[in-house]
């Protein structure tokens, strides 16, 4: 892993020497964090894919760090590895540098889309728990387990919640995505895939599929 350093650990990248250095990309950085806490997506993942980096919202974390090592860039933001125009054709990468103390990102996800091969790896599907909406209760968590159990291209886990459900469909064949709108394309076709499967349709149980799914999250590493 390609890495920099602090300028007093004789670097140029401008972190403090005792963190140590730093993967010159996020995706290298949110690859290293999945291995580290034994993700099942960890096999999965890899710098193709686009990704999300979300940052914190804590000013006092904020204020913390930035008083304990220089600003590189005007402060952390969300991040999207990949930019696309309004047809979601990609247009570039933007996978680094990290420019922000990783202490400070909050999340980290994917929606599957292998842009840089215009293929579709996966799409995620996301069930909620709670109240209001499409929410569902403890009743209808055991639901979408049994169902899962009946579907052998469904990896079943658990939000960082703690009670929702995610499922990540993996394609043993990728369907071609050139484009972003290729990929939510192919999301509904799996999604349709599902429902024959089921003998029913999906879409009054689930809250959203096709979107970036969050694989890390700093307070529930252990769950991810």
């Amino acid at each position: 892993m390609t890495t920099y350093s602090s300028p007093e650990a004789g670097g140029t990248g401008g972190h403090p020497p005792d963190l140590g250095g730093y993967p010159l990309r996020w995706t290298e950085w949110l690859a290293d964090r999945l291995r580290e806490i034994g993700s099942p997506y960890a096999a999965f993942y890899h710098s193709g894919l686009e990704t999300q980096i979300v940052p914190v919202e804590d000013d006092d974390l904020l204020d913390d760090y930035r008083s304990q090592w220089p600003v590189i860039s005007d402060g952390p933001r969300p991040i999207r590895t990949v930019i696309t125009d309004k047809s979601g054709k990609p247009l570039r990468s933007y996978d680094g540098p990290v420019d922000f103390h990783p202490a400070l990102i909050l999340a980290a996800g994917t929606s599957w889309w292998n842009w840089r091969s215009g293929l579709t790896e996966g799409c995620f599907f996301d069930f909620d728990y709670g109240h209001g909406g499409k929410a569902l209760d403890d009743d209808g968590i055991a639901r979408v387990d049994k169902w899962a159990q009946r579907l052998p291209y469904v990896l079943n886990a658990t939000s960082k919640g703690g009670k929702g459900r995610h499922w990540l469909v993996r394609l043993a064949d990728r369907l071609p995505a050139p484009t972003r709108r290729d990929h939510s394309f192919n999301c509904r076709r799996i999604k349709a895939k599902i429902d024959a499967d089921l003998g029913f349709d999906i879409r009054k149980y689930v809250c959203s599929f096709g979107v970036i799914q969050y694989i890390w999250a700093r307070k529930v590493e252990g769950r991810q």
